[in-house]
């Protein structure tokens, strides 16, 4: 970073930035000799000069989200640079969309500011915005209700991590990276979701990470989130994905269905659980912990035990004979710019390919859907 060149732009001297930052004057000085910075040291640092990062990346002719990506990359795996390098390629790319006013009004209410609510309310909100007040039904159409209502673009990658977000010119996106196991998916996007409400407003502040399957702490992998944010996203995760209303009702159903005598929450009743909201065994069994259904660290222990004698919770329920999984659509078109899209690529200002990349879909298919705008 040419922290110098901006130093000087500002009048600012080292010792007063270390004052404002927060960062040790040892520190500056280390990234003024040009050593790498991670991006919590880059919004301390706009946050001191009172600069955007956008400006702050002008100052170094870059995008935001170039910054971002850079030091993403930093002291990661080939398969990890080549994941940063797909998603560049889609920012690069929707930069040449007309950018929004603003973003979607929904993100910028004040209930959705994650600095001022709880994950559960931000969840309740959610429901309550786009899914007519239902706090019982699984979310398994998350991936449309997204596109369709909530004006995120959402783009499936075939990707080393599992998801990533971002708002470049207002757009809120989300990349997610194609799994075998579609819980994953499902966790991953309910999460990154949960970065967006957070961040919003927050332009070109790029997410990089693997997700759990659960609402577990985890560490990032990628670059510097606070953990306050990632407990938010992970809580907010699980509350939306699994209504404590909608869980309370659906195991009272399971228990009457296989006649169960016992209070005492089975094995196989959180995978039947995990299988009607579509989130992994895991999830459904912190949850469970969560209503107190099972003692602190009883999901940790059946995840153990069913390891040892089955070799993982997708194997027990196959041996039980329990039903396959819904299959979950990630894959869809982003509705929210069709309009700007048809009328750049009639411009001229790109192809119908480029078109493709952006609305998610194939070219017949952006043909057919513009037959159907038009009537």
């Amino acid at each position: 970073m040419q922290l110098q060149r901006i130093l000087d732009h500002f009048g600012c001297e080292p010792e007063e930035l270390s004052r404002k930052s927060g960062i040790t004057q040892e520190r500056i000085l280390e990234i003024t000799s040009g050593e790498s910075t991670s991006l919590q040291e880059i919004l301390s640092i706009s946050s001191a000069l009172k600069i955007t990062v956008n400006e702050l990346a002008s100052f170094l002719g870059k995008s935001g989200h170039d910054l971002a990506l850079r030091i993403t990359q930093a002291g990661q795996g080939s398969s990890y640079i080549s994941s940063m390098a797909k998603i560049k390629s889609k920012l690069d790319a929707i930069v040449q969309l007309k950018p929004l006013a603003d973003i979607p009004s929904w993100l910028s209410e004040s209930i959705v500011k994650g600095n001022q609510i709880d994950p559960s309310n931000a969840a309740s909100f959610f429901r309550d915005a786009f899914i007519q007040s239902d706090f019982e039904r699984p979310l398994l159409d998350l991936p449309s209700i997204l596109r369709s209502k909530c004006e995120i673009l959402i783009y499936p990658l075939r990707m080393k991590v599992d998801g990533a977000s971002s708002y470049v010119d207002n757009y809120p996106i989300i990349f997610l990276a194609h799994r075998s196991f579609q819980p994953r998916m499902l966790f991953t996007l309910a999460h990154e979701l949960g970065h967006l409400i957070f961040r919003a407003g927050r332009e070109d502040t790029l997410v990089v990470e693997n997700v759990p399957n659960s609402a577990r702490p985890i560490v990032n992998r990628g670059i510097e989130v606070n953990l306050a944010e990632e407990k938010f996203c992970n809580r907010f995760a699980s509350a939306l994905l699994l209504p404590n209303k909608g869980v309370a009702i659906a195991i009272k159903a399971i228990k009457e269905t296989s006649n169960a005598s016992s209070d005492e929450i089975s094995d196989i009743e959180i995978l039947y659980l995990s299988r009607i909201f579509g989130v992994s065994f895991e999830a459904a069994g912190y949850k469970c912990e969560e209503l107190q259904l099972l003692p602190s660290g009883g999901t940790a222990s059946l995840v153990a035990y069913i390891r040892k004698e089955h070799g993982s919770p997708e194997k027990r329920a196959f041996d039980a004979g329990l039903p396959d999984r819904p299959k979950v659509q990630f894959d869809g078109v982003n509705l929210s710019i069709v309009d700007q899209v048809f009328k750049g690529a009639i411009d001229g200002k790109f192809s119908l390919t480029n078109a493709s990349e952006y609305l998610g879909c194939s070219i017949p298919e952006i043909l057919e859907l513009r037959k159907e705008t038009l009537h």
